[in-house]
């Protein structure tokens, strides 16, 4: 595992002059000094000289390198674990380990190694950064496909089970990781880590030294450019219609060419809606009504109209989408496996205040999770619904990768356990930051980590735009993935919740 992550390495002493390059390009923590959030969730506001097309790509082409280096080293993982049977998601492996080789380098062999790891990398992590909520999106939008049939009564029952246990786990959250934290402030170690570089360049040994000239100010990352979202939506409108004709007009054209034909306008469609609810959506609606939804809301209904329009019905349409190697939806959550992976960058560009909070954030994980598989067994019992929907209650609050997997380990069908995974995630989406504050949670690392240990994936989508409680959501939710793991193949637990929930 150690030699499959240190293909980033190899990749850096391969490459002539790659080495020296990644010594000059600025690091995670310093393009988060000098670029404005790069966020999936907020309004971007620039000036009115925005790129081009050609510049916007010429932009992220830098991030082809880093990415395509993140894939394979997911894929090669994802390939090792499968070969020794073990079913845990290679994403989380990959980004722990990632994080603990990034920080074992630099203390171990040399600092400026791992540093000029993080600045090859950090063209990808923005990448990722920016279009988060859209590569998590394809889950939401193929639900429709696998969902069993359920009782209106139960599925009602159900989903406010889900909301109580939600606002249950998000009170305990907060309350375990504030009793949890260390009794010096770790938050200031967040803001001297990146706040070193500023200080250090701006005074020598208590002076402070002037520039001979003025420096010109960085140029201002613009992610969802008008350009760009111009081209999507014409790209859209063009390659759906010539679908729709060749399908009444041309009905013997190749199945190939028109599947691809449509599912290029479909991944158009996603990406498009998402940008353009980015930048157009005021950000009081989209505290409640995020990007993700309305860029899944949009791909499912442009999915029913084609589907209409070519008498093929949604469903036919919307299960071309979701096809793992040929669909739009497959090809982005493709991604996701590398995206998790890019989060041990960000891990690492914060190493010294998680480090300084591990307790707390491992702590937390454990408590959180078990306290919240508890109440869910319990209120699930008491609410009288099927045994199915009450097993499905228990992992609600783990990652939507492990969710099924935790859905067979429980003979759960694995759809029910990816409902109240999503549904727990919408809500953090939806009601996340709010119930925070009316919690009382100012610190960022309590806000990341109660969020977290309560919606998962959901939550990293709503933290995306706090740069300080962002890393501590990232890890503890992979951390209560794990935990839920553990806990659930301790038999002693197992047949306690399974007695509590009356299964």
């Amino acid at each position: 595992m150690l030699l499959i992550l240190l293909l980033g390495p190899a990749t850096a002493l391969i490459v002539p002059g790659l080495r020296s390059s990644l010594r000059e390009a600025p690091t995670c923590s310093q393009h988060r000094r000098s670029l404005p959030p790069l966020l999936a969730s907020k309004q971007v506001e620039v000036d009115n000289s925005q790129p081009t097309l050609r510049q916007w790509a010429a932009a992220e082409s830098r991030a082809v390198a880093p990415l395509l280096t993140l894939y394979t080293l997911h894929a090669v993982l994802k390939r090792t674990l499968d070969s020794l049977g073990l079913a845990f998601p290679a994403s989380i492996v990959g980004m722990l380990s990632g994080f603990g080789v990034l920080c074992a380098i630099r203390r171990a062999l040399c600092a400026e190694t791992a540093d000029a790891l993080e600045s090859f990398f950090a063209p990808a992590c923005r990448l990722f950064r920016v279009w988060l909520a859209a590569i998590f999106a394809p889950g939401l939008i193929s639900l429709p496909l696998v969902m069993p049939p359920l009782p209106v009564r139960e599925l009602v029952t159900f989903m406010f089970l889900i909301c109580g246990g939600y606002a249950c786990s998000l009170a305990t959250g907060v309350l375990v990781a504030t009793q949890l934290a260390p009794c010096e402030d770790g938050t200031s170690s967040t803001s001297t880590s990146t706040s070193t570089s500023t200080s250090t360049s701006t005074t020598t040994s208590g002076v402070a030294s002037t520039p001979a000239s003025p420096l010109p100010p960085p140029p201002v990352y613009v992610p969802f450019p008008r350009s760009q979202q111009r081209f999507l939506a014409v790209s859209a409108l063009l390659l759906l219609g010539v679908h729709v004709g060749c399908a009444n007009l041309a009905p013997n054209l190749p199945h190939l060419l028109s599947n691809l034909v449509l599912n290029l306008g479909l991944l158009a469609t996603t990406l498009g809606a998402f940008s353009l609810a980015s930048t157009l959506t005021p950000r009081a609606v989209q505290v409640y009504c995020h990007p993700f939804l309305q860029c899944s809301a949009a791909t499912l209904l442009a999915c029913a109209a084609v589907g209409s329009l070519t008498g093929r019905g949604w469903r036919l349409v919307l299960s071309s989408y979701a096809a793992p190697t040929t669909g739009a939806g497959g090809w982005l959550s493709q991604l996701l496996g590398a995206c998790v992976v890019s989060f041990s960058l960000q891990l690492y560009a914060y190493r010294r205040p998680l480090l300084t909070r591990a307790g707390q954030i491992v702590g937390s994980a454990l408590l959180c999770t078990f306290v919240s598989m508890l109440v869910s067994a319990s209120a699930a019992r008491l609410s009288g619904v099927s045994t199915v929907l009450r097993l499905a209650l228990l992992p609600r609050t783990t990652t939507t990768a492990l969710a099924g997997e935790l859905g067979r380990l429980l003979n759960v069908a694995p759809a029910v356990g990816l409902l109240a995974a999503f549904s727990t995630a919408i809500l953090a989406l939806a009601t996340g930051k709010p119930l925070l504050g009316l919690l009382g949670a100012t610190d960022p690392v309590v806000r990341g980590i109660a969020i977290s240990s309560a919606a998962h994936g959901g939550a990293v989508v709503a933290m995306s735009d706090e740069p300080e409680a962002f890393p501590f959501a990232v890890l503890t939710m992979n951390l209560s993935a794990a935990a839920a793991v553990l806990l659930l193949s301790l038999r002693p637990v197992r047949a306690l919740l399974l007695a509590i929930a009356g299964a």
